[in-house]
């Protein structure tokens, strides 16, 4: 019990810590003069969330998606490939823990070359926009595998140190929860 207490009080410090961190930042400008990178930047900072329709193409998306889930038949299990490749299988033994079924993948840009493909310069444009001061680090490039599974952990934010941004680029169209 002292454990998980002690680990529950460095969660919170850390939030705070980050809100902290968010509060010192939030007066910062926008170092863009691209009005479109801007509007992009004021939203991320606003609510953390932006939505970028057709980032990036029908016929790129669908070539990933195919790769990846050829991948995901190849290897069926939590499995660390030689290039650095991780597929976690959530809750593999646990068919009742969170977010059981959901598959994800670490460093798939080592496994699929078309992932390194995807001009992803405009999302870092509008991220060291929004952040302007703070200190970006260079991305992991996962994938998360989601077969029409429903009972997945709910919204949440993500508990790191430093700043953690994550860039989602959809492979298929949700268009609400019963796609999973």
């Amino acid at each position: 019990p002292m454990k998980k207490i002690i680990e529950s009080i460095k969660g919170i410090c850390s939030l705070w810590l980050q809100d902290f961190i968010n509060f010192i930042h939030c007066f910062d400008g926008y170092k863009t003069d691209d009005p479109k990178v801007k509007n992009y930047a004021k939203e991320l900072r606003k609510t953390g969330l932006i939505t970028i329709e057709n980032y990036v193409s029908d016929e790129a998306c669908d070539k990933i998606r195919n790769n990846i889930l050829e991948l995901t038949e190849r290897y069926s299990t939590t499995t660390k490939l030689d290039n650095g490749t991780y597929f976690d299988y959530r809750s593999e033994k646990n068919k009742t823990g969170a977010d059981h079924g959901m598959i994800d993948i670490y460093n798939i840009d080592r496994s699929i070359d078309d992932v390194n493909n995807i001009d992803t310069s405009f999302l870092f444009r509008i991220i060291k926009s929004a952040v302007d001061k703070q200190k970006i680090y260079h991305p992991r490039i996962n994938a998360y595998v989601n077969r029409n599974i429903t009972g997945t952990r709910t919204y949440h934010i993500d508990n790191t140190q430093p700043v953690c941004y994550k860039a989602f680029i959809y492979l298929k169209d949700v268009p609400d929860d019963s796609y999973g």
